[in-house]
Order: structure tokens, then C-alpha cells, then sequence
């Protein structure tokens, strides 16, 4: 599965863009965040408390893999290390609370700022190098991460046990200590991070990632710095991965080192790509169908990644650009008659 690319004669430093494109893509966001938010209305209204728990898992994950695409599918660069950034937030949001005594509705957005930095410093690492090679270094950090939080660091971050007790955010004095208020306030953080995402890849740095992914010598060309492109693009990846990280902490009440295991790097790549990564909300349907399949499968077995390869090489062979792609290729077919 490849992310989802113009073509290159749009990779231009100035494109040109009709201004039916803008109008048409303002009107698909529009009416994208109309049917999310009812969907969350409605969900918020009847669902009962399990429900909203698994609503809220998933809208986390679709943020972190919206963070992640925004690196992969988007700038085109390969990490099989994200988990750190993920675990990162997760972990700086807990020590914030219980250490600095740090509301947790202060501590996720300087989790995600933390988290953001650190991916930079990363990424000046390792984004000199490009591919496979980029992935194995994002690897080595993450499995490097994990032995300093499991072993190194196990005064701060309680060891294999991890941190208990995480704190849920307070909104006006009320403290989101219900699944149901907690999911809203997830679900708003998804909504911006999405309009975000869609924001940046409109601008003039979001389509100079894009031509840097298409062809890295001729953006150098057109006059992008594309180093600082790869960096910036990480940071924020980091970023949006860390709030990620911060919020599942606060839903689970609690942390610990398997959130830098390589697994949770290889499920938000599966999810990006089975959702179509270099798409708007491909990730988010990705984290999404993610989710079902993890409660599914992990109720027959706990072997379930095995059975979740299966699914992978099935969309591989059958929807190779992803769910997004395909959703939209049948609608405009049955628009067209």
C-alpha cells in the first residue's frame, strides 16, 4: 500500500489551485464534521458506558495515527519507532500530575509540546537517512526508551508496573471521571487535530512535504529546505502522538512500558495503511476498523496480530490505496451512474 500522492506537475513552491478546489474542499469538510459530530451526539446519547470506553480508545488511536500519517503518509517518512512519542505523552502527562501536581487539562497539551521536541531532537538524528534505514533507527530509539522507562528510569516511571492513578482532566471544576463526559472530551480534541491535519496539508509547508515525498531532488530545486521540512514534519507528528499518548494514559488511569513496545508502532502503521495513508481520514477509519478487529480477534485469541496480518494482506491485495480511496472511488461511481 502506497500513501495517496498528487501527481508531480502539482509539486510546484507556489501551486495553483482553482478556486472550486477550495470551495469544494471546504464544503467536504463541512459536511465530514456535521456527520462526525453527530455521530458522537448520538453515540454520547444512547450508548451505554462500554461503548463510550471503546469510542474513546478509538478516537485516541485515530489521533495518533492522524499523527503519525502526518510524517508517513504525507511527508513519506518511515517510523517503526512512534511508540515513543506515544509513550512519551502518556508518561510526561502522568509525572506532571503527580509530581508537579500539574492539572491534567495543563499537563496534555504540555505533554504533546514535550513530546514534539523530543521527536525533533530525533529526528535531527535521524532523518539524515531515509527508508528502511530511517524505520530501524526509529526502532533502535524506541527499544532504547523502553529499557531507560523499564529499568534505567525506574524511580520516575515505577518500573514494569508503571505509573497508577492517572488523573482524568477537569473541565470548569468538573473532573471527566465518567466515560461518557470523557469521550466528548476526546472526541473535541480528534475534531481539532483533524481540522488541524486538514489545515496543514493545504498550506504552503503541507504541499511542500508532499513534494518532497514525490520527488526529494526537485523540491530541493523548487527551493525547499527539505531537512527542515523532514524535521518539522516529524515534531509535529511527535506532537499530535504525544496529546495521543497523554489522553490514553488519563483513560486507562494508568501507564506502563508496553506502550513503547514495537507492536504499538506496528499497529498505528497497519491502521494508517489499511485506512489509506496520505489521506485525510483514512488514518481515522484505519484506528477505527483497528480497534473492532482488536476486540474481535483478541476475544479468540491472543495471538491476534497473526490473524491481524491476514487482514493486512488482504487489503493489500484487494484495496491496495487503502478504505478512504476506495470509499471515495465508490461513491463517485455511484454518483456517475
Amino acid at each position: 500500500m502506497k500513501p495517496a500522492s498528487p501527481s508531480v506537475g502539482n509539486c510546484s513552491a507556489e501551486p495553483q489551485a482553482p478556486s472550486s478546489l477550495g470551495h469544494s474542499f471546504g464544503k467536504r469538510a463541512t459536511l465530514t464534521a456535521a456527520a462526525l459530530l453527530a455521530m458522537a451526539a448520538l453515540s454520547a446519547a444512547i450508548a451505554p458506558p462500554a461503548v463510550h470506553y471503546f469510542l474513546t480508545s478509538a478516537a485516541i488511536w485515530a489521533i495518533f495515527a492522524l499523527g503519525f500519517d502526518l510524517a508517513f503518509g504525507v511527508a513519506g517518512l518511515l517510523s517503526f519507532g512512534h511508540s515513543v512519542f506515544f509513550a512519551a505523552g502518556g508518561y510526561l502527562a502522568a509525572l506532571l500530575t503527580m509530581l508537579a501536581g500539574i492539572p491534567m487539562s495543563g499537563a496534555i497539551p504540555l505533554a504533546g509540546l514535550s513530546a514534539g521536541i523530543l521527536a525533533a531532537l530525533v529526528g535531527m538524528l535521524a532523518l539524515r537517512m531515509s527508508g528502511v534505514y530511517l524505520g530501524l533507527t526509529t526502532l533502535a530509539v524506541s527499544q532504547l526508551f523502553e529499557t531507560l522507562v523499564a529499568v534505567r528510569l525506574r524511580a520516575y516511571t515505577g518500573g514494569m508496573e508503571g505509573l497508577v492513578g492517572v488523573a482524568r482532566p477537569a473541565i470548569f471544576g468538573h473532573v471527566l471521571d465518567d466515560d461518557r463526559s470523557y469521550f466528548l472530551f476526546v472526541f473535541a480534541i480528534f475534531m481539532m487535530v483533524l481540522g488541524a491535519s486538514a489545515l496543514l496539508r493545504q498550506s504552503h509547508w503541507g504541499r511542500g512535504l508532499v513534494a518532497m515525498r514525490i520527488n526529494e531532488v526537485r523540491a530541493q530545486q523548487l527551493g525547499f529546505n527539505t531537512l527542515r521540512l523532514k524535521i518539522s514534519a516529524f515534531a509535529a507528528s511527535g506532537a499530535i502522538s504525544g496529546v495521543a499518548g497523554a489522553l490514553l494514559a488519563s483513560l486507562m488511569r494508568f501507564v506502563n512500558p508496553e506502550i513503547l513496545s514495537w507492536t504499538i508502532s506496528g499497529d498505528v502503521l497497519i491502521a494508517t495503511l489499511i485506512g489509506g495513508a496520505g489521506t485525510l481520514l483514512g488514518p481515522a477509519l484505519g484506528a477505527l476498523l483497528m480497534s473492532c478487529l482488536r476486540e474481535v480477534l483478541g476475544g479468540m485469541t491472543t495471538h491476534w496480530h497473526g490473524l491481524l496480518g491476514v487482514v493486512l494482506i488482504v487489503f493489500t491485495l484487494w484495496v491496495p490505496n487503502g478504505l478512504a480511496p476506495a470509499v471515495q472511488g465508490l461513491v463517485r461511481k455511484l454518483r456517475n451512474g
